[in-house]
């Protein structure tokens, strides 16, 4: 993996993509979180989907690396594996030669502020002195996110709850059924959870239905019976 990432050329951008089954589900990001921060890194984000995916975005030192993705691909299966470099545009000793010259500038105009008489001089000497601030502290931001990715690793982890790992998988007839049971089961009950959150849609429909009946019943009730014939004299 050392290779791969090619830990050892300077000026490189390096991103690796994991996928992983992992055999003990339960608390495995939580695991990989412990792990990350014992190596000196940082945490960027966590996004959960349901129980089914986890996506961990971490940034890692280039030395301790290759021991955390030893230990992730340890926990399980890895099913997807993607490596990505790339070549910065301008070298970190390119802009530590700007931030030099920079400040410099400022050194300068320092000498020329002491030595202004008129208040316009002073004015003109301040405000190039702060446009020159504000390019070398740019350059200095710069300077250090350069730093940070060319000295890390970016990996992004995606773990899949083993047991929904096979889904959208081919197979035999059995297989496929078997899975799209387990699947339909999980959206029967999300089925039943939503529709027990709409309880008093349900409560009106029956209130509705029934003084519907009632008033059915109640007109039925109330309407004119029919004239009898009148009787045969005979």
């Amino acid at each position: 993996m050392s290779l791969e990432l090619g830990y050892g050329e300077p000026g490189q951008l390096r991103e690796l993509r994991l996928g992983i089954v992992p055999e003990e589900w339960e608390g495995s990001a939580d695991s990989i979180e412990a792990w990350t921060r014992r190596y000196g890194g940082r945490v960027l984000s966590r996004e959960r989907q349901e129980n089914r995916r986890i996506t961990l975005e971490l940034r890692v030192p280039l030395a301790q690396a290759d021991s955390l993705i030893a230990k992730l691909r340890a926990m399980g299966y890895v099913f997807a594996e993607e490596v990505k470099r790339a070549t910065i545009g301008q070298s970190p000793a390119t802009i530590d030669s700007l931030i030099r010259l920079k400040e410099e500038a400022i050194a300068r105009y320092r000498d020329l502020l002491q030595k202004a008489r008129t208040a316009g001089e002073i004015l003109e000497i301040q405000g190039a002195m702060s446009i020159t601030l504000r390019e070398r502290d740019s350059l200095l931001r710069v300077l250090e996110r350069l730093q940070v990715d060319t000295g890390t690793v970016l990996i992004w982890v995606q773990l899949v709850n083993k047991r929904y790992a096979g889904m959208g998988a081919g197979g035999s007839f059995w297989k496929q059924f078997g899975r799209g049971f387990v699947e339909g089961w999980d959206l029967f009950k999300g089925f039943l959870i939503l529709m027990s959150y709409i309880w008093w849609l349900w409560a009106g429909i029956a209130l509705f239905i029934w003084l519907f009946i009632r008033y059915i019943r109640r007109s039925s009730n109330q309407k004119p019976s029919p004239p009898r014939p009148p009787e045969n004299p005979a």
